[in-house]
C-alpha cells in the first residue's frame, strides 16, 4: 500500500464520489501506517485527507473541518462497486478497527 499525493483538480469534487464513511479520522488512518495527511479546501470548507492505493485502487479518506462527526468520507477514485470497495477496506483491518457505513446513494 502506498500513500498518494492528492491531485489538484478543478473538475474532481471528492465529496460527490463518497460511497460511505468510516468511523475514523484521516489522521488516525494515516498514523496506523506511518503516513501523514494532506489538507485542502473546497467550496464547503477546509478538509484533511489521506489518499491510499489499496490493491491497485486509489481511495481517499477525508473529513471537512466543520463536520462535527469524527468520521472520514470514503471516496474511491476508480469506478468500483461498493462490494469491491468493502473488500479493499477489509485489507486495512489488521492495523485498523473500524465500521464502514455505506450510503444509500453516492453523495
Amino acid at each position: 500500500m502506498n500513500v498518494l499525493k492528492v491531485p489538484n483538480s478543478e473538475t474532481m469534487v471528492l465529496f460527490e464520489r463518497s460511497l460511505g464513511a468510516v468511523n475514523l479520522s484521516p489522521e488516525l488512518i494515516a498514523g496506523a501506517f506511518d503516513f501523514t495527511v494532506d489538507s485542502g479546501r473546497d467550496e464547503l470548507d477546509d478538509f484533511t485527507i489521506i489518499m491510499l492505493n489499496i490493491q491497485d485502487a486509489d481511495v481517499a479518506f477525508f473529513r471537512h473541518k466543520g463536520d462535527p462527526a469524527n468520521i472520514s468520507l470514503v471516496c474511491p477514485l476508480n469506478d468500483m462497486p461498493v462490494t469491491a470497495l468493502q473488500k479493499r477496506l477489509d485489507s486495512l483491518r489488521p492495523k485498523l478497527s473500524f465500521e464502514f457505513k455505506v450510503f444509500e446513494e453516492p453523495w
